[in-house]
């Protein structure tokens, strides 16, 4: 029988005293204040941050919007006071950075004075955003900052996502006060076109007229070149009558009726004279009465572009800008005010006043003069001298209405029979501009409708739901495939494989790794092996069934598989019981203990338990696939949280194969230590 499962084997002696039996209850249980006492004091600390003393200063001064207070600081610390996760002490600047630096807070949160209006400025014209500042101290603790850094990492989407929501409620405000400014826009468009089709109305009268007009000055131009012919004739004559008036004597009376004839042919021309005169001050006021419709008009964009000037969209700033172009356009072009065409008729209206004046007024120049001829002609027969002088004035007056005939051509009628045909052309390319615009104001009147159509149009509850999917547009739902665990259940495989490999290093403190009088009775190298691995192994039994009942039962582990938690736990037990008996029987009690402890931090460094190795240095990747503690971690990851896969047999058998090379080398060194030497009997480092 294997002398190991004897009374008589290593554990027996412990039995002869109650220190001994002590002493191995000892061994058993000093694995758990790796494990389970590990874990039962970390088992959850974020879950108790909520305990933490923090400081909050909310310095928040404020901001006003739309002549009304706002307060964004306000809210946030109404909203943080609703979180039971986590307790802030709400105290003043100094206070909260004296408590930070002499360790009353672990750390300070602030909000800046300029919070609310960061919050606000996306409705100016320098948006920006909030900032939250946060004030940490490692010596208080640099855990504590890392636990103060994860809370606010996971509060700052929560206040941001709050403060967002206010931040682009006030946007959707401007976007529907914008929306209300397209429906005014669009009306002041309609009435605009309104007001241009009236225009292109009383420019259709006015062309007409104006044609009119052009016929008319036409007309007026040929009897006024009539009037200057017959005025030349009458010069002519004139200047007859007064070298053969003594000749002539005879001819006195013919000459009288003459002149009773050419006062019949005046009368007449003052009667023509006066009809043009009215026709042209008829038309004048009717382009009185165009240019103060036009004037209207213009009046009327001016005061759209003044309304759409008041917008913050850049679009309708430009939009402004093109209906002041159009109003000004209005003002300079066809029967406007201020056009060229406007002032021509005016002093047209003024030449054929002037001329009407002259030929019908008896109080005018050239009528007076006529009249007194007229009159002196009559009194010719009796009256020779008188009626000499009264030729010669005739004469004289005869050569100045030649004169003035020839002015009122040259310098009225002419340009104003040019003028009224240019007056046409221009009324007709007015009355095309006229049209265009019509069809322009309609086309920018449906754009501003339609634009306006598409403004949102929400209730106040709509607009604050759009503001807040807007202000957190993303939402994180967190799935974890191996469930729930806390601080403690993460850790649990570490800690497993830790308290398991230092209790595999307290066995052999009180066992001896190998039976000296079986290597020395010449037993074979594999059984004297056995013999001393198999008390350390029922020992490391007991430490595994004691870890894992105390954790699953006491510290309130959940796993998945607590049976076969069980049975691995005992297999890695065994594991590194059996790697530290080689390690004592293959170095000696004292440098195996050493190469123990330095082996256990390349294990823990290299296991992945703590850090993913892709973290750490190249070495301990590279350490990461030959390392016991590997497999350890990964099969209690299989077993506690139950996705079970691939590595869990990798695990086993890599556990498997530890067991069998640790007891082989062990062996190896009970083949060795059957020759004793001067190193054994004396060794330099002795435990």
């Amino acid at each position: 029988m294997i002398a190991g499962l004897t009374l008589g084997t290593e554990l027996r002696r412990f039995h002869r005293s109650t220190l001994g039996r002590i002493a191995l209850i000892a061994i058993s249980l000093i694995p758990l204040m790796y494990s389970a006492l590990y874990l039962w004091a970390f088992w959850d600390p974020f879950g108790e941050v909520d305990k933490l003393p923090i400081a909050f200063v909310n310095s928040d001064k404020g901001a006003t919007v739309d002549g009304a207070p706002f307060n964004a600081g306000d809210g946030v610390v109404d909203k943080l006071k609703q979180n039971t996760e986590v307790h802030f002490d709400y105290v003043s600047k100094q206070e909260a950075l004296d408590g930070v630096k002499d360790g009353k807070y672990y750390f300070v949160v602030e909000l800046p004075e300029d919070f609310s209006a960061a919050v606000v400025s996306p409705t100016t014209d320098n948006p920006h955003k909030a900032v939250i500042e946060t004030i940490y101290n490692d010596a208080n603790g640099y855990l504590s900052t890392l636990i103060g850094q994860n809370v606010l990492r996971t509060m700052v989407p929560v206040i941001s996502n709050e403060i967002g929501t206010q931040a682009i409620d006030k946007v959707l405000v401007g976007i529907e006060s914008a929306g209300d400014g397209l429906t005014k826009a669009s009306d002041g468009a309609g009435k605009l076109h309104d007001g241009s089709v009236r225009l292109r109305d009383g420019l259709v009268d006015a062309d007409a007229g104006a044609a009119r007009l052009s016929d008319g000055l036409t007309t007026l131009d040929d009897k006024v070149g009539q009037l200057q012919q017959g005025a030349g004739q009458l010069a002519d004559g004139t200047r007859q009558l007064a070298s053969k008036v003594d000749e002539a004597t005879g001819k006195l009376t013919q000459m009288t009726h003459g002149v009773d004839q050419l006062a019949g042919g005046i009368n007449q021309l003052a009667d023509g004279a006066t009809a043009i005169n009215n026709g042209v001050q008829q038309l004048k006021n009717q382009t009185d009465q165009v240019g103060a419709a036009q004037a209207g008009v213009s009046g009327d964009l001016h005061r759209i572009a003044a309304q759409l000037r008041t917008l913050p969209d850049p679009n309708a700033h430009r939009l402004a800008d093109q209906i002041d172009q159009a109003a000004r356009t209005v003002d300079m072009s066809a029967l406007g005010p201020d056009s060229p065409l406007t002032a021509k008729i005016h002093e047209l209206a003024a030449g054929t006043g002037q001329m009407a004046y002259q030929l019908a007024d008896p109080h005018a120049p050239f009528r007076s003069g006529f009249d007194q001829l007229h009159a002196g002609t009559g009194q010719l027969p009796g009256q020779l001298g008188q009626l000499t002088d009264g030729v010669n004035r005739l004469n004289d007056g005869a050569h100045q209405l030649a004169d003035g005939a020839s002015r009122l051509k040259t310098e009225g009628t002419q340009p104003l029979a040019e003028g009224g045909a240019k007056l046409t052309v221009g009324l007709d390319e007015l009355l095309d501009g006229s049209v265009k615009l019509e069809a322009g104001l309609d086309e920018l009147s449906t754009k501003l409708a339609d634009g306006a159509g598409q403004t949102p149009q929400w209730t106040t509850a709509q607009r604050e739901q759009v503001a807040e999917v807007l202000g957190g547009p993303v939402r994180m739902v967190n799935t974890n495939e191996a469930g729930n665990n806390t601080f403690g259940a993460g850790l649990a495989p570490f800690f497993f494989s830790l308290a398991m490999f230092i209790g595999g290093l307290i066995i052999f403190l009180l066992l001896q790794p190998l039976q000296n009088r079986a290597v020395a009775s010449g037993v074979a190298p594999l059984r004297a092996a056995l013999d001393g691995f198999l008390p350390g192994a029922l020992i490391a039994t007991f430490q595994a069934t004691a870890i894992v009942a105390v954790t699953l039962w006491g510290v309130g582990l959940q796993a998945s598989y607590p049976v076969a938690l069980w049975a691995f736990c005992v297999l890695v037990s065994i594991m590194f019981t059996a790697v530290n008996q080689f390690l004592n029987v293959l170095l000696g009690p004292g440098p195996g203990k050493v190469a123990a402890m330095a082996l256990l931090m390349l294990q823990i460094l290299s296991s992945g338990g703590l850090y993913p190795t892709e973290t750490e240095p190249k070495i301990f990747t590279w350490l990461h696939p030959i390392n016991p503690m590997t497999y350890s971690v990964d099969g209690f990851r299989q077993l506690i949280y139950g996705n079970l896969d691939e590595r869990l047999p990798q695990s086993i058998i890599a556990v498997l194969i530890v067991i069998a090379l640790s007891i082989s080398l062990t062996a190896l060194g009970a083949w060795r230590d059957r020759t004793w030497t001067m190193k054994r009997l004396h060794p330099p480092i002795k435990l």
